[in-house]
């Protein structure tokens, strides 16, 4: 289904004294991939209408966004779905992996191993059991086969430790792949289309119930259901949330598609992104507005390298340049989690 996805990102910068986050936010129906700050302040977007239906979104060991698109869907007439690399520093999109007609690829994350792992979503007509999740060449963009098959609509995913879950959506419920064998992990309290998908300090499993418009939380080693953290009669209701991600100043961000896809219609039905108690799940505010689609959201955690609190304690000096070397290599140890 392809309103079921879309994407953040949030890429943080650690202080002494506070946490610096940049967050990543793409448009699904109008081909962006826009730029926060973590208190909301929007910057100058990384790259703009050219991202078409972005439905997922990870970091590559080379320090590149890997981004999704179900092109043929929510793109320029004949133009193939696909994966692409997009750097997060110029916005410069290169083409990596092309896709047959009828993919629709949904969520994609790297593995243990490396390999890129992408969910084959087949859209909204597509039959049960007739998706899958598949491994591709990091490097080359070779189809390596398929690790997960007979799914439904497959959407989120996420790697936590050696276990792959994923957001089998038409079914449902949440699927785990662990030591080879896929299994059903969570399903239940009323879970009626997951997309995304992620585990809390307290590690019970939240996901993203994109139909119900809520969140619910499941016990994150047996994944019986807990509670809807965020009910279905709450600040979701009608929004369709695809997303959500614990960042570090104590909220849960929940992206969502929004009512509309028009640019015509009132900007209060776009899309948004918005902030819960990440303890309690009140809500707080809504943290970016107006976006034809917000989307799948991903944390990054960087480690400070050795001087740069010296930098950043000494007022900031020369944090531009500082921001532009640590970057990539400290996103490259954050992602291994996602």
């Amino acid at each position: 289904m392809f309103r079921t996805n879309l994407v953040i990102a949030m890429l943080a910068l650690v202080t002494p004294a506070a946490v610096q986050a940049d967050v990543i936010v793409t448009g699904y129906a109008e081909g962006s991939i826009r730029h926060y700050l973590d208190i909301g302040t929007q910057l100058g977007p990384i790259t703009s209408g050219t991202v078409f239906g972005a439905a997922g979104m990870t970091m590559g060991s080379d320090g590149m966004l890997y981004v999704s698109c179900q092109t043929s869907l929510f793109g320029p007439p004949g133009t193939p779905d696909g994966i692409f690399k997009v750097n997060p520093t110029t916005g410069a999109v290169t083409p990596f992996i092309s896709l047959a007609s009828g993919y629709v690829p949904a969520g994609l994350r790297f593995g243990p191993s490396g390999d890129l792992f992408v969910s084959r979503n087949g859209g909204q007509a597509a039959p049960p059991g007739s998706g899958s999740v598949d491994r591709y060449n990091s490097i080359s963009g070779a189809f390596l086969g398929t690790a997960v098959p007979n799914l439904s609509q497959p959407t989120g995913l996420l790697f936590n430790g050696a276990s792959l879950y994923i957001s089998n959506f038409a079914a449902g419920n949440v699927i785990r792949f662990t030591g080879g064998t896929a299994s059903v992990f969570a399903s239940g309290g009323g879970l009626a289309g997951p997309s995304g998908l992620t585990f809390g300090s307290d590690g019970k499993l939240y996901v993203a119930d994109l139909l119900s418009g809520s969140v619910l939380r499941y016990n994150g080693t047996t994944g019986a259901f807990d509670t809807a953290f965020i009910p279905t009669n709450g600040a979701l209701l009608n929004q369709f949330p695809s997303d959500l991600v614990f960042d570090q100043l104590g909220r849960l961000l929940v992206a969502d598609l929004g009512s509309s896809f028009n640019p015509n219609d009132p900007p209060n039905l776009h899309g948004n992104v918005k902030a819960f108690n990440a303890l309690t799940g009140t809500f707080l505010n809504d943290f970016a507005t107006d976006i034809l689609g917000a989307s799948q959201a991903m944390l990054f955690t960087p480690v400070p390298e050795p001087g740069s609190l010296i930098l950043v304690g000494s007022g900031l000096v020369g944090f531009a340049t500082l921001r532009r070397s640590v970057r990539r290599r400290t996103l490259l140890r954050s992602v291994a989690n996602r």
